[in-house]
């Protein structure tokens, strides 16, 4: 018998297939009466929000030094402008699940990093977190017992708008018709206008949560030392910051 070898990247691109939900397409499901409203999937006119709140994104740098999302694109592939409100728009919806009619939007795309991940659940708005820290974007390895962050990923300190708060509806979407709590279910499937929610992608109430806004204004770009000195006020441990041929080299040497 033969032995076929595969590369990382292979066996998690077979790992994402297997684990991919059957889908339909959108038209189907707009068929079947199930699809997202058109009007939940535009922003419509923007008016300046009067509260705001203060959170951080990832971005991803690209090598013309502009922002861009890591993981979903912007729409025309366009960079994330610093000092300018900008209200989000929604990624195009590639399908749904058969089983819970869950609309699924692909990751990557020009400027992202988010290629690999495949069908993703689609919810809109700009995506941050309370604090500098992602779980999901640190390498899988650690390094000398340290998390590792991938050199290229910068944080941002934005504002948010915060008029129209969408907790209740949001965690309203983490009900079965049984009654139990789903917290991966338990975010919008709509543009939050005007507002935000925050949605926890692990169940652990101790995480920090995302918060998903419908618009945002870029403060600033921060340095690796502003990033580890909220990280160490919170006490987090700062991740190394390594590029990918440092890490492959470091990972390499420990086995």
């Amino acid at each position: 018998m033969k032995t076929i070898i595969l590369t990382e990247s292979q066996f998690n691109g077979l790992l994402i297939e297997a684990n991919s939900p059957q889908l339909i397409s959108p038209e189907e499901a707009k068929r079947l009466g199930f699809a997202v409203p058109d009007e939940d999937r535009i922003y419509g006119e923007f008016i300046e929000p009067k509260n705001v709140g203060t959170a951080y994104k990832v971005f991803f740098l690209g090598k013309d030094g502009k922002l861009y999302p890591p993981v979903i694109a912007n729409e025309n592939a366009k960079d994330t402008p610093i000092g300018v409100w900008l209200p989000c728009t929604s990624p195009n919806i590639v399908g749904y699940t058969l089983k819970d009619h869950r609309p699924k939007v692909m990751s990557g795309g020009s400027g992202t990093r988010g290629k690999g991940l495949g069908a993703l659940a689609f919810r809109p708005g700009w995506h941050m977190g309370e604090i500098p820290y992602a779980e999901q974007f640190l390498k899988r390895k650690m390094v000398n017992g340290r998390k590792v962050w991938p050199e290229g990923l910068v944080w941002a300190e934005c504002l948010y708008s915060n008029d129209v708060d969408y907790q209740d509806e949001a965690m309203s979407y983490g009900y079965s018709k049984n009654g139990n709590f789903r917290h991966s279910y338990a975010g919008l499937p709509k543009i939050p206008r005007g507002g935000s929610y925050k949605y926890r992608t692990n169940p652990n109430p101790n995480t920090v949560p995302w918060i998903i806004a419908g618009a945002i204004k870029v403060n600033k770009v921060l340095s690796y030392d502003e990033v580890n000195n909220i990280l160490i006020q919170q006490g987090i441990e700062p991740p190394i910051v390594m590029s990918e041929k440092e890490y492959k080299l470091a990972t390499k040497k420990a086995r």
